[in-house]
């Protein structure tokens, strides 16, 4: 059985009581709250995810999630602004002309990155449910001077009204482990895709056998990212 340790997002205190999961309307709310906040304040509170805060650029460098050459296509407020767990991009086969779609785009570090790789034919799509980190992405976009490469789509992930097969992959970064329903996200992204199309994820995933009362604990602050992790399998 797994020890007690200091989860990401706070000190560990063992709750007085089980902590019954949340339903997903209330995660969902939650979370929206959460990043809308994050997204007025510019990214300046540190938490679960390793580039929040004023460390993520040093961050980005010591642990390899992004490169010297992706930071430096970077606008500081796109860095500040991630909530990412690593770099989807880095391991995508992203390719000039082509379409990609971001699955919970956030403040738009990864769209930045894969506006640059489908280059002045291509097109990104960002998707996120948190008005306020749209309005981040659109103005570190427009930083980045790849406005005209970039359409966002303002809606749930797990039910975006988006045509199907319009994109050749699809990204996501730190997001599904967020959602409730992982299935809905992952018809959706199958649906954007193009007939052979691509999908590259970052995420957050349990290893092994985690302690029930360590998990309920998670489970009750879901926004955190580890609460709706998925399981190895």
């Amino acid at each position: 059985m797994n020890k007690a340790k200091k989860p990401c997002c706070g000190k560990w205190e063992e709750p007085e009581k089980t902590s019954s999961p949340k339903a997903a309307a209330e995660i969902k709310q939650e979370i929206k709250v959460r990043y809308d906040q994050f997204a007025k304040e510019g990214g300046s509170a540190e938490g679960c995810c390793p580039l929040a805060g004023e460390k993520a650029e040093s961050f980005a460098l010591e642990h390899g999630l992004y490169s010297q050459e992706d930071l430096a296509l970077l606008p500081k407020l796109a860095i500040n602004l991630s909530r990412g767990c690593g770099n989807p991009t880095s391991f995508a086969d992203i390719r000039p002309g082509e379409v990609v779609a971001d699955f919970g785009c956030g403040g738009g570090i990864d769209l930045v990155l894969a506006a640059h790789k489908v280059g002045p034919t291509g097109k990104v799509i960002g998707i996120d449910f948190a008005p306020q980190m749209i309005e981040r992405a659109k103005q570190v976009m427009k930083e980045a001077g790849l406005s005209d490469r970039v359409e966002f789509i303002l809606m749930d992930i797990e039910n975006p009204q988006v045509p199907d097969n319009i994109a050749d992959e699809a990204i996501s970064n730190c997001v599904i482990n967020l959602c409730p329903c992982k299935p809905c996200v992952y018809k959706q992204i199958f649906d954007i895709l193009k007939p052979g199309g691509r999908l590259a994820i970052s995420d957050i995933v349990t290893i092994g056998d985690v302690d029930r009362k360590i998990r309920e604990y998670f489970q009750s602050i879901w926004s955190g990212c580890v609460g709706g992790a998925i399981e190895e399998g």
